[in-house]
């Protein structure tokens, strides 16, 4: 195509429009200025390019719309051969011949920004890009720039006024250029970042598979585990059944001795009860650990009778604490961290072992007898936790009384059982326990703590079912069921001996 050749034609031929026409290009141009103010981001001075060889381009170009209108600002916010590439795009549409891209990109480097105009003129006014019908606006200045060396000698003033209105509108173009500029470093940074993300989305897919993979193995794993831990149960019950036998042959012996020697009664009774509850002793311990909870979760829940005893003034090493039924000793642990002189008694040959091994002091033996054992106001509290549930009420009764008679004045009665006001611990949870009795509710307990002379009576209602349990909801038939349902799931009694 010869470009150049049919510009210098199609100038030649166009005719020199009048004063009017020249103020009408000038009002459309201020317009579209006054229109470009409110967007204004950050100046950022764009990069120039210094003279170069000739281009060879290899690279992509951001996508260049084709349409039949444009703003010359649409191009010259390109540079170098970007800028000539998407010229011949937008008003030729299609892509430059050879020499017409080494042409305009050594132009551009020689002479610099103001070389972007004119190529638009040419390429806007030769043959083919007025066959195209492609109108780029806001080169009018510049067209009448051109015409205006032609003008008579008469017309110089109006050349004045031009030359003043063209530098002017020509800064404001500058800044609104700028801005474009931004906008478009700008985008093409989004670009990259939305690019970095997508590659980012595939990693991430990619991996959830070798995920998938991992999360199969360990399923294999923890199954295997189970299988381990299966045959390890069995064989457990095996030895406890070998065990058993043993026990039986030893009660079996028992029995012959004592009806041949007579040896203290007292004495055989405990050594029979102690053997006969050591058949259940080891699944008991397993059964705490799998239904109450692990030690150090209920270590946390008993953590609120620290300040508890901590209150109290006749707790000393002189006056320990007693706390009957110690289980695993969690309560006991905590005792001694806290530096309170503290001792246990259980009936349980297998609990009492766990705590010796803890170095806590637990004796073997019922709560109730070891009580009838110390002298009258010799301890400073006295607590059973999960006890009194296991208890006939006469059994009960004589508790509260003998720790009533060993207490000092001013010693605590700490008492923590299942409550049966949440109507799931009263009727579900609580018979988990093949070795509870029956539910004792808060009336009971307080009215028989006081009826044998304790003071100062407290209910405490504790743990509640966690929020994720209850109905949702805010009116007083919700309130009133989860208050039912998902309630205090234990509650304590704590209680004092009065000084006189």
């Amino acid at each position: 195509m010869t470009d150049t050749k049919s510009v210098q034609a199609s100038s030649a031929a166009a005719k020199s429009p009048g004063p009017e026409a020249l103020l009408d290009i000038i009002r459309k141009e201020a317009r579209y200025l006054e229109e470009q103010e409110g967007s204004v981001v950050p100046v950022i001075d764009p990069v120039k390019a210094n003279a170069l060889p000739l281009p060879v381009w290899d690279g992509e170009l951001d996508p260049f719309p084709v349409k039949t209108v444009y703003h010359c600002y649409e191009f010259l916010i390109y540079d170098d051969i970007e800028f000539v590439i998407n010229a011949y795009r937008g008003i030729l549409q299609r892509e430059p011949d050879e020499s017409g891209l080494d042409r305009y990109t050594s132009l551009l480097r020689s002479e610099g920004e103001n070389a972007k105009r004119e190529i638009l003129i040419e390429l806007s006014s030769c043959e083919e890009g007025i066959a195209r019908k492609v109108r780029v606006d806001g080169l009018g200045w510049d067209i009448w720039e051109r015409k205006i060396p032609g003008w008579p000698w008469y017309a110089y003033p109006i050349k004045v006024v031009f030359s003043l209105l063209k530098s002017k509108l020509k800064n404001d173009q500058s800044f609104t250029l700028d801005n474009m500029l931004k906008q478009r470093i700008r985008q093409r940074k989004l670009n990259e970042f939305l690019a970095d993300q997508q590659k980012q989305l595939a990693y991430i897919d990619g991996r959830s598979g070798d995920i998938d993979i991992s999360h199969q193995q360990i399923e294999q794993q923890v199954n295997s585990y189970r299988d381990e831990l299966l045959l390890a149960r069995q064989d457990m019950l095996l030895q406890q059944q070998r065990l058993n036998l043993l026990l039986e042959a030893l009660e079996t012996q028992v029995a012959a001795e004592s009806s041949a020697v007579a040896p203290d009664p007292g004495l055989n009774k405990v050594e029979l009860a102690t053997h006969a509850s050591g058949k259940l002793d080891t699944f008991y311990l397993a059964f705490e650990n799998e239904c109450r909870g692990e030690e150090n979760e209920i270590r946390q829940q008993l953590g609120f009778y620290l300040d508890v005893v901590k209150a109290n003034a006749v707790l000393n090493s002189e006056r320990p604490l007693l706390d009957i039924g110690s289980g695993r000793g969690e309560w006991l642990g905590l005792l001694k961290e806290a530096g309170i002189t503290a001792s246990g008694v259980d009936i349980s040959k297998v609990l009492a072992d766990h705590c010796k091994k803890a170095n806590l002091d637990v004796v073997l033996g019922d709560g109730i007898e070891h009580l009838k054992t110390l002298g009258d106001s010799s301890l400073g509290a006295v607590s059973a936790f999960h006890l009194i549930e296991h208890l006939p009420f006469d059994a009960l009764f004589s508790l509260v009384e003998q720790a009533h008679r060993i207490l000092v004045p001013g010693g605590q009665l700490i008492f923590e059982t299942p409550n049966p006001e949440n109507i799931l611990v009263g009727s579900h949870t609580f018979y988990h326990d093949p070795t509870h009795r029956n539910p004792i509710t808060p009336t009971l307990i307080d009215f028989l703590v006081r009826y044998l002379g304790f003071i100062d009576v407290k209910v405490e209602r504790l743990h509640p079912y966690p929020e994720d349990a209850k109905v949702i909801g805010i009116d007083m038939l919700t309130q009133r069921f989860n208050g039912h349902f998902c309630g205090p799931q234990d509650f304590a009694v704590i209680a004092t001996k009065p000084n006189s």
